[in-house]
């Protein structure tokens, strides 16, 4: 699955943690490829369902972003969890 994941760029949770919910996630990558944090969106399944497309986009958007200051994520992500990425 983990294969699939990184080939697609993107993973879903369908109602696995909590029933009648989706989230979408989507790895942010530091500028040599490696994955330094995600950035994800969560809501009700019929609206994720409907609204995907939409979601995706956000989604991409967000973490093109986050990505062109990945130094900074790393970082802040880092410090975050006391540890040095």
């Amino acid at each position: 699955e983990l294969a699939e994941i990184r080939e697609r760029g993107w993973s879903m949770d369908d109602g696995e943690g909590e029933a009648n919910l989706i989230c979408y996630g989507m790895p942010v990558l530091s500028k040599d490829g490696r994955c330094i944090c995600a950035l994800s969106v969560s809501g009700l399944q019929q609206i994720m369902i409907d609204r995907r497309e939409e979601f995706f986009e956000a989604l991409k958007d967000g973490v093109k972003s986050l990505e062109i200051y990945s130094e900074l994520v790393e970082e802040y992500v880092g410090m975050y969890n006391g540890l040095k990425l």
